[in-house]
């Protein structure tokens, strides 16, 4: 039985494979464009009749990308914070 660790820990080696590939933030620009493409992989997948297995990947990958793009913005929010003098204990 899957748990819920261990589908974290299949997205957890997705984002360092992806981190090696692209580097560790995503432009926010290009979020949409890679977040979509993952999941029109993923959607590939079901339409071409691949095997559970296949669809489990590709829906690991959108799911690397969607914390990628969360981890993306919540640094540039936490950077703009600091350029602004306000701590993160002030919020």
């Amino acid at each position: 039985m899957t748990t819920l660790d261990s589908i974290i820990d299949l997205i957890r080696v997705e984002r360092t494979r992806q981190d090696a590939i692209h580097g560790q933030r995503l432009d926010k620009h290009d979020i949409p464009r890679v977040l979509g493409e993952e999941f029109g992989e993923a959607c590939a997948a079901i339409n071409d009749g691949e095997d559970d297995w296949r669809l489990v990947q590709e829906l690991v990958q959108v799911a690397a990308v969607a914390v990628k793009a969360i981890e993306t913005l919540q640094a540039a929010w936490e950077e703009s914070r600091k350029l602004e003098g306000i701590s993160s204990e002030d919020c």
